[in-house]
């Protein structure tokens, strides 16, 4: 496994590869890594704020910056796309509070081909892009794939953030997709 020293934005968020996620930077500590990340053109972690040790996940995303504007000074506007999930190995906190770790890239999981069975949900994720548009759901749509109606779906649904956590720390397309099916089955969205 490859490992690599990144700088870590802790939120009470998921993303999962392959998924954008906007995000305004105002704090000094993310200003200054904003600007590392520009120059260098290296990503950051997004690590959510749910359970793990130090009151962050142990296992994440790196993002990498797409775009960025900075509309005032003092304001980063970022669009970041997700694209590989790690473990944090260790971690620690620089004299600016930048927390920093050396984490474990995590391999991407065996995609297939959605099931027949899923296919429901492939629909509500082209509904959802046709409505929220390629802001949140990036093209190419991949409504065949089942990591990516997977992640996609999981990223967006009204799910406690702890159960996104998991979601996103599994590395079972199929066994993702079924948990999904079983939460909108219960909240009467499918049948």
């Amino acid at each position: 496994m490859d490992t690599l020293t990144i700088p870590l934005f802790p939120l009470a968020t998921v993303v999962f590869p392959g998924g954008l996620l906007r995000l305004k930077i105002f704090e000094q500590r993310y200003l200054d890594m904003t600007k590392r990340c520009i120059a260098d053109q290296s990503g950051f972690g997004i690590v959510s704020t749910e359970g793990g040790d130090g009151g962050f996940a142990t296992v994440g995303s790196l993002v990498t910056i797409k775009e960025w504007d900075m509309p005032h000074t003092g304001i980063f506007e970022l669009s970041t796309f997700g694209a590989t999930r790690f473990s944090i190995q260790k971690h620690w906190v620089e004299k600016d509070g930048l927390l920093m770790a050396t984490v474990a890239q995590i391999p991407d999981e065996m995609d297939t081909t959605l099931p027949a069975e899923y296919e429901q949900l492939a629909e509500i994720v082209k509904g959802l892009a046709k409505q929220y548009g390629a802001e949140r759901f990036p093209d190419p749509m991949r409504l065949d794939s089942a990591s990516w109606v997977g992640a996609r779906l999981a990223e967006v649904m009204p799910i406690p953030l702890r159960i996104k956590q998991q979601l996103l720390e599994v590395s079972d397309a199929a066994l993702r997709l079924k948990a999904i099916s079983q939460f909108l089955a219960q909240q009467r969205v499918t049948k």
